[in-house]
């Protein structure tokens, strides 16, 4: 147990892409052969933002509905809010007008930190999300269309809705799928 989770922390500390996802199947294998539940939805999570950042959108949803459902299935809301905020990231780059979905996300999941009162942990901050997440959260304000926070209280199962259908979507197979 304890060697999967320190994989799963440098699998998402890690520059090295390839490295990365290779570091996270791993502590998913471990994680799951001890019976975590909690450890495998943190790397099919961090699984997914690797997806993300190596370009495999469909891969990433997939991997991030797995995430959210199964945080929120045990009534995490603490990691079902970085679970959030990585799918809102997905979901601003693929959707067409995604910017509106995920800033209800990046709100839901601010909602959920402060109840739980778990704050952003450094492997929790990637770099390449980042930028995406400053443009969707702070509104630009010579930009018509950028995405404001809702103010609106989130429940944990609607916020997880939310985000699993707007994943699906863009988890949908392709014609280029197998």
């Amino acid at each position: 147990m304890g060697l999967g989770w320190s994989l799963y922390v440098a699998s998402l500390r890690s520059a090295d892409l390839e490295a990365a996802e290779q570091m996270a199947a791993e502590a998913d294998e471990l994680l799951r052969r001890a019976a975590v539940p909690m450890g495998v939805a943190h790397t099919l999570e961090g699984r997914g933002i690797i997806a993300f950042e190596r370009g495999d959108l469909n891969k990433a949803a997939r991997l991030l509905i797995e995430a959210i459902q199964a945080f929120a299935s045990y009534g995490n809301i603490g990691c079902t809010a970085h679970a959030l905020e990585a799918a809102a990231v997905v979901i601003a780059t693929a959707a067409h007008n995604g910017d509106s979905l995920a800033a209800e996300l990046f709100a839901a999941a601010e909602q959920f930190r402060q109840q739980s009162g778990q704050d952003h942990r450094p492997w929790e901050t990637r770099a390449s999300l980042e930028p995406l997440k400053n443009r969707i959260v702070t509104p630009s304000a010579t930009a018509d269309t950028a995405a404001h926070t809702p103010a609106r209280r989130y429940t944990l199962s609607v916020a997880s809705m939310l985000a699993a259908q707007a994943l699906q979507s863009v988890a949908a197979p392709t014609p280029a799928d197998p």
